[in-house]
């Protein structure tokens, strides 16, 4: 069976989780908030998120490529005024960007 996935939708619904996920490393660590520019770093998440359904990186592991794009989210969503209050951002929306686990069901 074939999975349709649609990218229109597949789209804002990355937007949606972007943004919030960002909205709330904002909310949570007192930075002030520019809509504008949270907008355009879920965007940017949301381009990418339809990129890597296209696209499957062979040269450079997934894994750096993700984290690498998360990094210039953040910087585009905030301006941290030090490095500490960054890291701390990038922690609070990676960890809200990390799926749950999945849990087996017993058969």
């Amino acid at each position: 069976m074939k999975q349709i996935i649609y990218a229109d939708i597949f789209f804002i619904i990355n937007l949606c989780m972007n943004f919030l996920a960002l909205f709330a490393a904002g909310k949570i660590t007192g930075m002030k908030l520019s809509l504008i520019r949270l907008a355009s770093a879920s965007a940017l998440g949301a381009v990418y998120s339809i990129f890597t359904l296209f696209f499957v990186s062979v040269i450079v592991p997934v894994i750096i490529i993700n984290i690498s794009v998360s990094v210039i989210i953040c910087l585009i969503a905030f301006k941290a005024e030090t490095l500490v209050k960054y890291i701390k951002l990038f922690i609070i929306f990676y960890a809200a960007c990390i799926p749950p686990p999945r849990i087996k069901q017993a058969a």
